[in-house]
């Protein structure tokens, strides 16, 4: 039997609020567990400034990518990023094939300043003079002004067309496709094409095909961290929620991967910033997440070292293992390996709030590792005494 008018929006009312109050438990959760580390409003100078510190660190490939927010995205075109620098010198190369040189420059400017301007009427007359522009000598067109030009499309509210974006996101690709690139190169801007055509998608609420897209893009990069969150929101929001919870564990493991290489590689400076950026807090930003808390909070506490105040019981072990009187058998590399580690325990065994509970188990790890380390050593000392006897 149908339901009635007032039945109807009593209903619909219900929904609203149990959505409402979803939401709220969800936020309140973050705020609990991750305070100030969710990092809700991020100005174009910040990302910048903290995007240029993160380019000035060598990494390993797959623990490499900067994650790009979809609400952030146009200012990522402007970053230090090694791949922009490796574009602008192919396109900007004396004989280039990759057309339009003053052309290229003069987007690049037009676009710069359509992201800082604050007022609508400077908005709009850059993100046209930028359309008209690339529409001006279209099949010409180097692919990163085309893919400007799909930028503006999909964030720029008077010229808003998601629909053409894709398009134009599309045909830098194949343009990309068709230059005579090192795989290496080609992949990166190609995993980068896809992305942006995930985010015009998911502006439409097309949530299948961005899910596909950030396939996509996973197959190009197989560590592709943006891609996996925003697979992770599309998944949910097609309500395939064990994909979604799958994803998110891959965004974790990669946060967990950088804690692992700084803390291994005694960088304190180095685990602090990604501690204090990690991308799992980016989480907690997106409403979308809400109907998965439980799973959220399960995935957590799951990678948790098991016991309470792990860190302060580690601080204590290392403790006694400097005060026992051994030290004659450490060499340069033990007393290091213990440096940071006092160092690093004494700054974060009292913190409660973020992912400070998966960090205890590397720290632990690490203290271990150390231990069987100096048994190893003391071992070899007194069997290289047997062996002069």
């Amino acid at each position: 039997m149908l339901l009635k008018g007032s039945a109807v929006l009593e209903n619909v009312d219900e929904a609203n609020l149990s959505r409402e109050l979803e939401i709220a438990k969800f936020r309140n959760y973050g705020r609990e567990n991750f305070s100030e580390l969710i990092p809700y409003n991020v100005s174009y100078k910040s990302f910048i400034a903290n995007s240029s510190k993160f380019y000035s660190i060598k990494l390993p490939d797959e623990i490499s990518e900067y994650f790009i927010r979809v609400d952030l995205a146009p200012y990522f075109m402007m970053s230090e990023a090694p791949i922009l620098a490796d574009i602008q010198e192919l396109i900007l190369l004396k004989g280039s094939e990759y057309n339009f040189v003053a052309n290229f420059r003069e987007v690049k400017n037009h676009y710069h300043k359509w992201l800082i301007q604050k007022t609508p009427k400077e908005k709009i007359f850059f993100a046209n003079t930028i359309i008209n522009s690339v529409e001006r000598n279209f099949s010409f067109q180097n692919f990163y002004n085309i893919a400007l030009y799909g930028i503006i499309l999909t964030y720029d509210k008077n010229s808003y067309n998601p629909r053409k974006a894709v398009e134009l996101f599309d045909r830098a690709y194949e343009v990309v496709q068709s230059c005579k690139f090192s795989d290496r190169i080609k992949n990166k801007i190609s995993y980068i094409l896809k992305v942006y055509k995930g985010f015009a998608y998911l502006k439409e609420y097309e949530y299948l095909k961005a899910l596909q897209t950030f396939k996509e893009a996973l197959g190009i990069n197989a560590n592709g961290v943006t891609a996996y969150f925003y697979a992770a929101l599309s998944a949910r929001y097609i309500d395939n929620f064990d994909l979604s919870y799958d994803y998110l564990r891959e965004i974790i493991e990669f946060d967990r991967a950088r804690f692992r290489y700084a803390i291994n590689f005694n960088q304190l400076k180095l685990f602090s910033f990604f501690y204090e950026n990690a991308i799992f807090y980016n989480v907690f930003t997106e409403n979308g997440f809400a109907q998965l808390l439980p799973d959220l909070d399960f995935l957590i506490k799951s990678l948790y070292s098991g016991e309470p105040n792990s860190m302060e019981v580690t601080y204590s072990k290392l403790i006694n293992l400097d005060n026992l009187r051994i030290k004659e058998f450490f060499n340069d590399s033990v007393f290091r390996e213990i440096q940071f580690l006092k160092e690093a325990l004494d700054h974060y065994k009292l913190k409660n709030s973020g992912l400070i509970r998966i960090v205890e188990q590397i720290f632990r790890d690490k203290l271990v590792t150390l231990i069987e380390y100096i048994r190893n050593l003391i071992e070899t000392h007194y069997f290289e005494q047997i062996k002069e006897e």
